[in-house]
């Protein structure tokens, strides 16, 4: 096991996913960096209880895996 001194995430980001608006990891990305939800109700609340799941790394979303890898997610 590796223990780090420095943390591997420094806290700043940029997010090129938001540049692509039709583009479906939009939504979540944007609730994981800004808080910002859909304006459909049902679609809001659907990120907002999955949203444990995902994590923004480098300006990529990942999705966690129950065994421990990131999962990158990729546009189609």
């Amino acid at each position: 096991m590796e223990v780090r001194e420095v943390p591997a995430y420094d806290g700043t980001h940029t997010l090129h996913v938001l540049e692509e608006p039709d583009d479906w990891r939009t939504p979540k990305a944007q609730y994981l960096v800004n808080g910002q939800l859909l304006e459909s109700i049902t679609k809001a609340q659907k990120i907002k209880s999955r949203s444990f799941r995902f994590y923004m790394y480098n300006d990529e979303l990942y999705k966690k895996s129950w065994d421990g890898p990131l999962l990158s997610y990729v546009s189609q």
